[in-house]
């Protein structure tokens, strides 16, 4: 299941899973550079950022913007 960073706050990074639940996690147990938007995988006990599966989704909302640009 992947997350996304919501955003970090003091020391802690809330995250969305793709259910919508919320998971607080602090930021020193993430891999370093993590930040808000950021997508992360868990898997055998190690968080891991995937960069790929942002940019996908970063596309699928900038997709979604042009139809809803051209529809109005």
């Amino acid at each position: 299941m992947y997350y996304s960073v919501d955003r970090i706050d003091e020391g802690w990074a809330v995250l969305i899973d793709d259910e919508e639940n919320r998971l607080e996690i602090e930021v020193e147990k993430l891999p370093g550079g993590v930040g808000a938007a950021d997508m992360l995988w868990f898997e055998n006990g190690v968080w891991r950022l995937d960069g790929d599966e942002k940019a996908r989704r970063q596309e699928e909302i900038r997709a979604l913007q042009r139809q809803l640009t051209v529809d109005s």
